[in-house]
C-alpha cells in the first residue's frame, strides 16, 4: 500500500493543480493513488509519468503540470509554490511562462508527453506519412501464418485421406479403372478452414511510440487477405480495412489521417470491446482468430473490460495480445488492463514478434509446447 504521507502530498499536490485552473474531482484523485500501486513510486520519472497520465488531460496543460510537479515535489519545504498561470506573467509582473520555456525547465520533450495514457476522447485531424511497408514479407507471411493457426473448423472443399468419410465419386473413378467392382473404399475429409482474423489495433496516445508499425500492420493486414477484419480503437472503435483494402500505401496514410480521427486519443479498452459485441457481433464465431495490439493502459472500468473479454473469448476461436512493451526486459504484465485480460489470452507476446522472420511460428510453437492451439 502507498504510504499515507504519499497520499496526502498526491492530495496537496491535486488541491495546487486546480487551483491552476486543472479540472481534478474525486474520480481523479483515485485513479491517480490506484496506479501508483503499479509503479516504484522511488522513481521520480516513472512517479512524474504516472501522475501526467492520470491528472493531464489535455495536450495544452501538460507545459503547466510539468513545471508544478517539478516545483512541488522539488520544494524542500514542503509549501506550496506561488506559480503564475501558463501565458500570464507580463500582465501579473510575473515570468512570463510560455510553452517552451515551461518545457525547457521540465527538461522533458514534448515527444514523451504523449505517450501517456488518458482515458479522455479526442478527435482532431493529423497528418500521417507511410512513404513505404519495408516489413511488408515478413508481416505478410506471419499474418498468413496466423490464418492458419487454428484450424478448429473443416471448410466446403474436401481431400483424400486414410480415415474420414466414405467419398463415393472418388470409389467410382478408382473402380472404373479396373474390371468395375467396388474392391476398395477411398476415404476423404474436409480441408481446415483458414481462420477469419479480426485484427483490433490500439492507436490511443500510449502507442505513439509505434506509430509506424502500426500503420504498416494496419495496411498489410488490411490487404493480405478478403478475410480479415481490421478495426483502431481508443476511445471507440472503428473499422479501417474497408477504407484502404486496395490502396497504395501513400493513399492509405492519407485516408486515416483524414478520417480516423481516433488517432491519438484516449484509452478506453472495455468500451472499444463493448461496441465491438454490440455492432460486429456477426464476426466473432469459433472460426475467428482475434488480434489485439495494444500496451494495455486502461484505467477505465476494469469490471466492464472482464466481461467483454470473457465474452468475446467465449465465441471465438483465440485471443492473441501483442504488447510493444512486452519487448521491453524485465517486463511484467502488472497494469490494470492486461491483468485483467490476462486469464483469457491464449498468449501474450511483444510488438516484435510480428515483424521478425518466423517469429508467429515461434509463438505457435511455445503455445501448443504448453497444450494451446
Amino acid at each position: 500500500m502507498i504510504a499515507s504521507i504519499i497520499r496526502r502530498r498526491i492530495a496537496e499536490f491535486c488541491a495546487l493543480l486546480r487551483a491552476n485552473g486543472f479540472s481534478i474531482g474525486m474520480s481523479e484523485v483515485i485513479d491517480c493513488v490506484s496506479a501508483l500501486e503499479y509503479i516504484d513510486v522511488l522513481d521520480r520519472e516513472e512517479f512524474r509519468q504516472t501522475l501526467m497520465c492520470t491528472l493531464a488531460k489535455k495536450a495544452e496543460q501538460i507545459p503547466l503540470f510539468l513545471y508544478l510537479f517539478e516545483s512541488f515535489f522539488s520544494n524542500p519545504n514542503k509549501e506550496n509554490p506561488q506559480i503564475p498561470l501558463l501565458n500570464q506573467g507580463a500582465a501579473s509582473g510575473g515570468a512570463g511562462y510560455t510553452p517552451s520555456t515551461l518545457l525547457q525547465r521540465s527538461q522533458i520533450s514534448a515527444q514523451n508527453w504523449f505517450k501517456a495514457y488518458s482515458p479522455n476522447h479526442l478527435e482532431s485531424e493529423r497528418r500521417i506519412t507511410l512513404e513505404g511497408v519495408k516489413h511488408r514479407y515478413v508481416l505478410r507471411r506471419n499474418i498468413r501464418t496466423l490464418e492458419r493457426a487454428y484450424p478448429k473448423l473443416g471448410g466446403r472443399r474436401r481431400r483424400s485421406s486414410v480415415k474420414g468419410e466414405v467419398d463415393l465419386r472418388s470409389t467410382l473413378r478408382s473402380s472404373l479403372r479396373g474390371s468395375g467392382d467396388l474392391r476398395s473404399l477411398r476415404w476423404s475429409e474436409r480441408k481446415p478452414a483458414k481462420n477469419r482474423l479480426l485484427v483490433l489495433v490500439d492507436v490511443s496516445g500510449s502507442m505513439d511510440s509505434a506509430t509506424q508499425s502500426l500503420l504498416e500492420l494496419v495496411y498489410v493486414a488490411s490487404n493480405v487477405t478478403h478475410t480479415s477484419s481490421v478495426f483502431c480503437f481508443s476511445t471507440t472503435i472503428r473499422r479501417v480495412d474497408n477504407l484502404i483494402r486496395g490502396k497504395t500505401p501513400q493513399e492509405a496514410a492519407r485516408i486515416i489521417g483524414s478520417q480516423l480521427s481516433i488517432w491519438g486519443s484516449g484509452t478506453r479498452i472495455g468500451d472499444s470491446l463493448s461496441s465491438l459485441l454490440s455492432e460486429f457481433s456477426h464476426l466473432l464465431d469459433p472460426s475467428t482468430l482475434v488480434v489485439i495490439i495494444s500496451d494495455g493502459w486502461d484505467l477505465g472500468d476494469v469490471v466492464g473490460l472482464r466481461e467483454s473479454i470473457s465474452e468475446i473469448r467465449a465465441r471465438v476461436g483465440g485471443i492473441l495480445w501483442f504488447n510493444p512493451l512486452a519487448d521491453t526486459e524485465g517486463y511484467q504484465p502488472l497494469t490494470a488492463g492486461i491483468s485483467t485480460v490476462l486469464p483469457y489470452l491464449d498468449a501474450l507476446a511483444g510488438l516484435s514478434c510480428l515483424f521478425e522472420p518466423r517469429g508467429v511460428m515461434r509463438l505457435l510453437a511455445k503455445i501448443r509446447a504448453s497444450g494451446g492451439v
